[in-house]
């Protein structure tokens, strides 16, 4: 290909020509200049497509004018149908056609949700009043509001009347909820001490160290004034030889009868260690007392105070701490808030009365707090008109000095630091109890105690009977009797389901064994009674049958178990009729009516208002409970006196007391106890009261000479 030639002029626009023949294609020459735009030709044939060539792309050159628009061509064969088309767009809507016939009714559609509340429209005028509708059903209660600040406590309302009884509940097969948790168990006896183990052998001296550097200037010294004081005190005490327990006689303090009453703070500001501290206490200052040294027992009341007052222990005490151990040491703390006064107005109500006349009173109170309520100045000078020695231990910072004086009488606040400190004040509670004795310092009210024990007569003893025989002219081998004695004693026996088959077993053989130890029963002497209780009474022996010795033992015998509640105020009432129709009958109107309850466990009838008519009638009652300290403020209720109340742990150790009992028995009807050996000698006989022929009871039982044949020759025989 040669190279490309120079572009040539324009040349005049040539006529149409004819058109030729087609000639073939020639090659393909060199592209040209571009050349000036010409006229539009009318469009020609199309040829056919020439072979592609191979050339350059010459530059774009300028659009030629629009042509004329050519003749229309010949109408072509219709095409192969094409693929349908998208749906046009909606056409005008036709016009209305005639009204249709009514279609059938559709079903109802669901309903739709509730719209949005509208806004309240104006309010229309007033209408005219309508007449006054019926009453409505009451509102659902509101919501409990927040518990609002506790109220001051309010002054003690006077104890109701008491209540009918309540129907009996219908039995149900579902458990009841979890009881409050049992007392604590009874302290097991201390383990033998292990034997020392052998001395190891001494080792050698190591090398004595390097001296060390010289410590640093100490601070300058202050004097502890108080720590100082107490020495000068003790060293005075040694040097003046204050008097101890040991240094009284036995006639100003061991021989002088003393009640001991412990008022004791139970509130939550003592933790549990502390408050076993003041258990222990308690314990260890009964025993410092030395009751076995005393010739009348030493009675301890023990008392707890919080939000709510309660007796805790009430019972005589002859040898050591051990008979009150187990109802110490079982004491539930209250834990809640500090009522000290409620405590003292207690003890003036309900412990007090229970004192002994001839006794040395003494009131301990304990507490490690304010009270959390007003001074009650009635209450201290009750307690001190009634009681010989006031003294208050207060424990802690807490404690305020001016309040605890309150609770002292004839004595000086004792404070300490905390609960661990307790042991070391107990000889100055003795000493000072002691101490009070020893100098005389008796009641308020212008009367003195002695020096000496009270001015008790010990009567000569009457004349010693043999015991009776059984008939073949033996004698009852340990007989005991109340001799020349008459009275209709009756046995009220626990027979609830809490007692269970052995232990009734038990209490039916102790029965037998009690009432076989009295003389031979006839209608001038003794007369017996057998009530079992549980919700209801079953009269086992009546007085009436047991002017027959062989009918009382067979009743006994086969008294069978009832099982069921416990209603002890029913019980008493029951006996408390028939007591009364004996009275009203005339022919044992003046014979002494005495009354054993035995129970293991609280009433769930009321108590109080039964025994106090029995007490009203004349009945002497002695209480037997056979439990821990759950019930002892109804074993109070129920006795006529403090020494009329009996307590065991269990029925198996019911035998323990059965001699106390009998002694109760004879003091109650005024007679005279006896008891024999085998060979039928008397070797015991105490005298209870007056030996008259006027057989009414007094309303307090004389206290009781013991006679002992092993120190003097019995009197002679009738």
């Amino acid at each position: 290909m040669g190279p490309q030639g120079e572009v040539g002029q324009k040349g005049n626009v040539g006529g149409k020509g004819d058109e030729g023949e087609k000639g073939s294609p020639g090659d393909r020459g060199l592209k040209g200049d571009t050349g000036a735009d010409g006229d539009i030709g009318p469009i020609g044939p199309i040829g056919p497509k020439g072979e592609p060539g191979i050339g350059i792309k010459g530059m774009t050159g300028e659009p030629g004018e629009r042509g004329d628009k050519g003749d229309d061509g010949t109408v072509g064969r219709p095409g192969n149908e094409g693929p349908k088309g998208n749906r046009g767009l909606c056409g005008k809507p036709g016009p209305a056609g005639s009204k249709g016939e009514p279609g059938l009714p559709g079903i109802d559609g669901v309903d739709g949700e509730a719209g949005p509340t509208g806004i309240q429209g104006p309010s229309g005028p007033e209408g005219v009043p309508g007449q006054k509708g019926s009453r409505g059903e009451p509102g659902r209660n509101g919501e409990d509001g927040p518990t609002g600040p506790r109220g001051p406590s309010g002054p003690e309302g006077p104890q109701g009347e008491r209540g009918l009884p309540g129907r009996d509940g219908a039995d149900s097969d579902v458990p009841g909820p979890r009881g409050p948790e049992g007392p604590r168990g009874p302290k097991g006896e201390r383990g033998i001490p292990g034997r020392n183990g052998a001395d190891g052998l001494e080792g050698t001296r190591g090398r004595q160290g390097p001296r060390g550097l010289p410590g640093q200037k100490g601070e300058e010294g202050r004097i502890d004034l108080d720590a100082m004081r107490a020495q000068l005190v003790e060293i005075i005490r040694e040097l003046l030889h204050q008097p101890t327990v040991s240094d009284l006689t036995d006639t100003q303090c061991s021989e002088y009868p003393v009640d001991l009453v412990f008022l004791i703070d139970g509130s939550d500001s003592i933790d549990r260690d502390d408050f076993n501290a003041v258990q222990d206490w308690i314990l260890k200052t009964v025993d410092r007392f030395e009751p076995a040294n005393r010739t009348q027992k030493l009675q301890v009341d023990v008392v707890q105070f919080s939000e709510n007052v309660e007796t805790e222990v009430h019972q005589l005490v002859q040898v050591s701490s051990d008979e009150i151990s187990e109802a110490v040491e079982s004491i539930d703390q209250m834990r809640s808030g500090t009522k000290t006064y409620k405590g003292l107005r207690y003890v003036n109500s309900d412990v007090t009365p229970h004192t002994r006349d001839n006794s040395y009173k003494i009131l301990v109170t304990m507490s490690d707090g304010d009270a959390s309520e007003d001074r009650d100045q009635q209450a201290i000078d009750t307690a001190r008109n009634d009681y010989d020695l006031m003294l208050a231990v207060g424990i802690g910072e807490k404690i305020h000095e001016e309040q605890l004086q309150d609770f002292a009488y004839k004595s000086s606040p004792i404070s300490v630091d905390d609960f661990t400190s307790l042991a070391g004040i107990i000889d100055r509670i003795v000493e000072a109890s002691c101490r009070s004795i020893q100098e005389g310092q008796g009641r308020p009210g212008g009367e003195t105690t002695t020096t000496t024990r009270p001015d008790w007569k010990e009567p000569t003893p009457p004349p010693i009977t043999r015991p009776p025989s059984r008939g073949d002219g033996s004698t009852r081998d340990g007989f005991t009797q109340c001799a020349d004695s008459s009275a209709d004693i009756a046995f009220l026996i626990d027979g609830s389901s809490s007692v269970g088959d052995e232990d009734f077993n038990i209490l039916r053989q102790f029965l037998s064994d009690t009432i076989e130890s009295f003389v031979p029963t006839s209608s001038k002497g003794f007369r017996i009674s057998v009530v079992q209780y549980n919700d209801r009474t079953r009269t086992e022996l009546s007085f009436e049958q047991s002017i027959n010795r062989q009918a009382v033992i067979d009743a006994i015998t086969g008294m069978t178990y009832i099982t069921g509640d416990t209603r002890t105020g029913n019980a008493l009432d029951t006996i408390g009729e028939e007591f009364k129709g004996i009275r009203n009958s005339g022919s044992r109107a003046r014979v002494p009516q005495v009354a054993i309850v035995f129970t293991d466990g609280r009433s769930q009838d009321d108590v109080r208002e039964s025994a106090l008519a029995l007490h009203e009638a004349g009945v002497s009652v002695l209480a037997v409970g056979v439990t821990g300290t759950s019930i002892q403020q109804e074993l109070r209720d129920i006795a006529s006196s403090p020494d009329k109340i009996f307590s065991v742990s269990s029925y198996d150790a019911i035998d323990s007391i059965k001699e106390d009992i009998l002694k109760g028995i004879c003091a109650s009807v005024e007679g005279n106890y006896i008891v024999y050996d085998d060979l039928g000698e008397p070797i015991q006989h105490i005298s209870y009261g007056d030996d008259d022929e006027d057989t009414t009871r007094d309303e307090e039982t004389s206290g009781g000479s013991v006679y002992d044949d092993e120190d003097e020759e019995p009197s002679e025989l009738s």
